[in-house]
């Protein structure tokens, strides 16, 4: 794994199209205006596994599923679990319920919390440190975070009508 904090071109081009993926879903999920949003999750999530499945074996051929089979222990498969419901399945639920009730770029911010939870999830679970540095970063996806949510309400507040 990379520590030196270099990335490839290919690589970040893989990341933009994935944000770009990613809004284009957003704006598709909150313009159809579902009723039932776990169903449709549920659904729209049950024809990506066959096109995943034919990239993998053609980007890395057949040894990649020959090792997962015969590695395939307890814990892999509470893993895959995890990923599908708690994780997956729960967590698009909740994101699609507050797009469903939400204008786009009020929910869209949010998205910057991953790391956040990210980061405190493998101190929690890991017992990994968090270093002054991540700390910081913390400090400033959070807050502007808060600014970017909150921003005129805090004006407001603090600006009272007669004052400039």
């Amino acid at each position: 794994f990379i520590t030196d904090g270099s990335v490839t071109f290919t690589g970040m081009l893989l990341v933009l199209a994935g944000a770009v993926a990613w809004s284009i879903a957003n704006v598709i999920n909150k313009k159809i205006a579902t009723k039932q949003v776990l169903a449709f999750l549920v659904w729209s999530s049950a024809f990506s596994p066959i096109p995943l499945f034919l990239l993998g074996w053609l980007v890395n051929g057949a040894g990649g599923y020959h090792e997962l089979i015969s590695h395939m222990d307890g814990r892999a498969v509470f893993s895959i679990l995890f990923q599908v419901y708690p994780n997956t399945l729960f967590g698009y639920w909740v994101w699609n319920s507050l797009l469903k009730h939400y204008p786009v770029s009020t929910v869209a911010p949010l998205s910057l919390l991953v790391p956040v939870y990210g980061i405190l999830g493998s101190a929690v679970i890991f017992g990994e440190t968090i270093t002054t540095m991540k700390m910081v970063a913390l400090l400033l996806i959070v807050t502007g975070l808060a600014i970017g949510l909150y921003g005129q309400r805090i004006r407001r507040y603090l600006v009272k009508p007669g004052m400039t």
